[in-house]
């Protein structure tokens, strides 16, 4: 039993052995030997003709002929039997040598000399230590990997550090330089901010121009050059997805994503220790090739029979690695014919010899304002700063859309109190003391608002600059919630169209904003809940008429400081909740996640920005305050960011405002 039982197992092995491995050819067998061939290559790669004589015929007669190659690749191919280029049948095998060039090559157009481009890597990139007047001393590879060895790490693969997508198959779309060009911006933007994040191949099919005529062809050169004059931004692939045909441009004006802020584009024949430099110390480049030998490549390094002529080229492809450690150096290539094709979608060309003509034309990128990202990052430690929605804004755009210019109109005075409506003489330097009692000594080590019920969902501001009513506002309804157990959403829009101290969308400040709520010596002004005035983010005629008969919540007292010691702010929020504060933002454009702790100053000039702080954490590795946010839940932390305690970051001290509330 035990003999009958083994020689089952190893017939069975054997099997999965034969369909795991592809099928060999044997150059002397007839036609007919080679039909139940064929017909195993159609089952395993689920070919449609097998009931169709017509094409089943055609098919099997450009099956002979890739077979006939393939026993030639291999027979000249050199090298360790690991390491060496294999071929062997392919989904593509059944295609002739015209249409396999037609329908999956021809869409690489190099119309344009780099040089022309006037965007070289040694001429736009300062880790370009390296260069030699004479290009052909990097012919050999052994010249390479000895001059190169105490330079660049003997292998590189971004794969492993999570900034490569997914193998894509472009199908008959003839956009190979689509999908390389948006694959290399996909990895340098996950470089700098350690996330990976799909960015749409669809929108450049349909829209670049310049010489770029999607699934037709394009080149990547020509694309990265659009990309820069347009400043087109790449959005999402979920935004634009993928329909591997060409359509109507549908790229939406104010559309947010990965713009190109610089590229570089070589030729480096003859001094492929660039192409090594760029890959270790920059980050994965777009290449053009000549892929006509591939249709039928298994595995291992191709070395030989692909010529690097540039008349040559009619593919593109994004190399992701290298390995000088091999006993055949080489670039790991990630292609574009889905996963089914090579290594898992990639291939190993041989470094040194300018195989396939990869060294032709070399891209580089540099997306939005990495440079920028990576100084805040690095200055933090930490990933705390990366590409979001506002990334691809300029500072100045940024500054003028989302930020505030009036959040300080008046002068900040020492901490005062008022009770409302004012008088003359109600105004009290100091802390106000509730029902009677003073606040604790030290405030709780760790407070979060949110965990009891009474911090509103997160708005956004879009192009109205009203920070300074959000925040006032959800300061005025979390303390409402406090106070009554109940969480009542509030109408900041009321605010934003009565508060006459302030200019609605175009901007305000604390101080004319709690002067107005307090009520002018009259009576206190009422903010009736968002059901009764909805958000529009317009400026609109006030539609409250009569504060006197309105329902609504009011200011009972309020503090408005300048210069607060945060320990006495720490004490407001354990005690009595959240509170409002001026910030300055700017860098915030890039904000991703974490604790903003340095490159945030705190002078008053820069505060254009106001946010509501909902607890703190002094627990925390880094102490930190909770700040709810007005650009969004698709900004930040789900909307909120996390600030330094002790350190004034942002100017969190210099404009703070809170206050006890009544309903009216």
């Amino acid at each position: 039993m035990s003999k009958w039982w083994n020689l089952v197992l190893g017939i069975a092995l054997f099997s999965l052995l034969f369909l795991a491995i592809p099928l060999n050819y044997n150059a002397k067998r007839t036609k007919e030997q080679m039909k139940p061939m064929f017909d195993d290559y159609i089952q395993k790669f689920n070919k449609s003709y097998k009931n169709n004589p017509d094409e089943y015929a055609l098919r099997f007669e450009h099956f002979m002929v890739s077979m006939s190659e393939i026993d030639r690749l291999n027979s000249e191919t050199r090298g360790p039997d690991h390491l060496r280029a294999r071929y062997g049948p392919t989904k593509l095998s059944d295609m002739s040598a015209a249409e396999y060039k037609d329908l999956h090559l021809s869409d690489e157009k190099l119309t344009k000399a780099p040089a022309m481009y006037g965007k070289g890597w040694g001429t736009s990139n300062k880790r370009d230590k390296y260069r030699t007047d004479n290009r052909h001393d990097y012919d050999n590879i052994d010249v390479i990997i000895r001059k190169r060895r105490a330079i660049f790490p003997m292998q590189v693969d971004w794969r492993t550090k999570g900034v490569i997508g997914p193998i894509r198959n472009q199908g008959l779309c003839g956009a190979c330089w689509a999908f390389s060009t948006i694959g290399t911006m996909e990895s340098m933007a996950a470089i700098t901010t350690g996330k990976l994040q799909p960015l749409s191949v669809q929108e450049v099919i349909d829209c670049a121009s310049l010489g770029n005529a999607g699934c037709a062809g394009g080149d990547i050169c020509l694309l990265l050059d659009w990309l820069t004059l347009t400043k087109t931004p790449v959005v999402r692939d979920s935004e634009y997805p993928l329909m591997l045909m060409n359509g109507v441009c549908k790229a939406k004006k104010n559309a947010t994503g990965v713009r190109v802020s610089t590229f570089t584009c070589d030729d480096f024949v003859g001094a492929e220790q660039k192409i090594l430099e760029a890959l270790a110390t920059h980050g994965p480049v777009a290449v053009a090739v000549n892929a006509l030998s591939w249709q039928n490549y298994l595995d291992g390094v191709i070395q030989y029979h692909c010529s690097g002529d540039p008349a040559d080229l009619n593919h593109a492809v994004q190399l992701v690695g290298y390995d000088l450690s091999a006993d055949i150096p080489y670039y790991i290539a990630k292609n574009s014919w889905g996963s089914d094709f090579g290594l898992g979608g990639y291939l190993h060309l041989a470094i040194g010899s300018n195989i396939c003509g990869l060294a032709n034309e070399v891209a580089t990128v540099n997306v939005n304002s990495l440079k920028e990202i990576s100084r805040l990052n690095a200055a933090h430690g930490s990933k705390v700063f990366g590409l979001n929605k506002f990334s691809d804004m300029s500072r100045q755009d940024f500054g003028r859309k989302m930020l505030s210019p009036t959040v300080h109109l008046y002068e900040c005075q020492p901490l005062k109190f008022a009770t409302c409506p004012p008088k003359f003489n109600t105004w009290y330097s100091g802390f106000r003391r509730r029902n009677g009692t003073k606040h604790k000594e030290y405030p709780k080590p760790k407070v979060d608002w949110r965990k009891r019920g009474v911090v509103t969902r997160i708005l956004n501001q879009k192009l109205c600059n009203s920070c300074w009513a959000m925040s006032l506002v959800g300061v005025m309804e979390s303390r409402g919630a406090i106070k009554y157990k109940s969480l009542d959403r509030l109408s900041s829009q009321e605010l934003i169209d009565c508060s006459v101290f302030n200019y609605g969308c175009g901007g305000g400040d604390f101080h004319g904003a709690l002067r107005f709520l307090c009520g002018l010596y009259s009576v206190p002004f009422p903010i009736v809940s968002e059901d009764d005035y909805p958000l529009m983010l317009v400026d609109q005629k006030c539609k409250i008429s009569d504060e006197k008969h309105v329902t609504g919540m009011t200011l009972t007292n309020f503090v408005n400081a300048c210069d607060m010691d945060e320990e006495a702010m720490l004490r407001e929020i354990s005690a009595n909740g959240p509170i409002a504060v001026t910030v300055n933002a700017y860098n915030w454009q890039f904000y991703t996640g974490g604790v903003i702790q340095r490159e945030c100053p705190g002078e008053w000039r820069y505060l254009h920005h106001t946010v509501q702080l909902v607890g703190y954490d002094l627990t925390a590795e880094v102490p930190y305050y909770i700040a709810r946010n007005s650009w969004g839940d698709d900004y930040g932390e789900d909307g909120y960011l996390r600030l330094a305690v002790h350190r004034d970051i942002c100017g969190v001290t210099k404009n703070v405002a809170y206050f006890d509330v009544a309903r009216k």
